[in-house]
């Protein structure tokens, strides 16, 4: 037991000083310099590699939306893991108050043992980035084996740049829906089948010009939709992918009543299309 003790004991001290090295190194350099504004950002300089690690596993966890989506255990622990050890290591610096003890002790380690921390701060930043790879190789490896073959798949990932081409092929707009109409979009069958929509969007006056919304004009007058007597909510969904990898789009029209969506029209089209 004493054995355990002592080798955590010396474990931690280990990583207590190699902070300290770097806390003393970046404080020692703002003294000589004067710049007391750089204080404040002495402490993220010494939790540097923390940073890689934290930012590292967020983009290993990160889904082709841009939102980290932790799919089973293993993506959990993995992200759970690494990112609670980051935290918990960023946070030795903020026991460091005496700034002159901390540099004389440092100096002084380093002229009885420079070699030795030298070697100490490669092999940490050698494991900092070794965790770092292996997340990005993890990840897509338990994501392959939670996701269902090619031909079967409903779900297919929304990305900011599918907005974008939207946004210029049929001018769709991103918007943000009230808790309610969030509420009601979400409980839609087709949300449960293809994943959350590319956009969300009331269609307004200037939304009329082109042929894409023509089918509203059906349900209602375009001075019902210029005044806002008639509300209509207009939601896209990737439903799939031609043969030649062009988009599948779903394209549905609600009118918006006081406390439910009523579908009134709807449009499945390929984005080659031109309206």
């Amino acid at each position: 037991m004493t054995n355990r003790r002592n080798i955590f004991s010396r474990f931690f001290r280990l990583l207590v000083m190699l902070h300290k090295i770097s806390y003393a190194h970046f404080t020692e350099w703002n003294n000589k310099r004067k710049r007391k504004a750089f204080a404040a950002g002495i402490y993220f300089l010494s939790i540097l590699p923390e940073f890689v690690l934290l930012a590292g596993t967020f983009l290993a966890a990160r889904g082709q939306d841009g939102y980290v989506h932790l799919v089973n255990v293993p993506q959990k622990v993995v992200f759970y893991g690494l990112a609670g050890l980051a935290v918990l290591l960023s946070a030795i610096p903020l026991g460091f108050f005496d700034d002159k003890k901390i540099c004389k002790e440092v100096r002084q380690e380093l002229r009885e043992r420079p070699r030795y921390w030298k070697r100490a701060i490669a092999v940490y930043w050698a494991v900092i980035v070794a965790m770092v790879v292996a997340a990005n190789i993890v990840f897509p490896t338990f994501s392959d084996k939670t996701m269902p073959p090619e031909n079967e798949r409903t779900e297919v990932p929304q990305r900011w740049r599918d907005y974008l081409s939207l946004r210029f092929a049929i001018v769709a707009r991103q918007e943000t829906p009230n808790e309610v109409l969030q509420r009601l979009i979400d409980q839609d069958g087709r949300t449960t089948r293809y994943g959350k929509p590319v956009y969300a969007m009331q269609v307004r006056k200037e939304d009329m010009a082109g042929e894409f919304r023509v089918g509203l004009l059906s349900h209602a007058t375009f001075e019902e939709i210029r005044d806002g007597r008639r509300k209509f909510v207009e939601c896209t969904w990737v439903k799939g992918y031609t043969p030649d990898g062009i988009r599948i789009l779903l394209t549905v029209w609600y009118e918006m009543k006081k406390v439910e969506l009523c579908p009134v029209d709807s449009l499945e089209w390929t984005e080659d299309m031109e309206f």
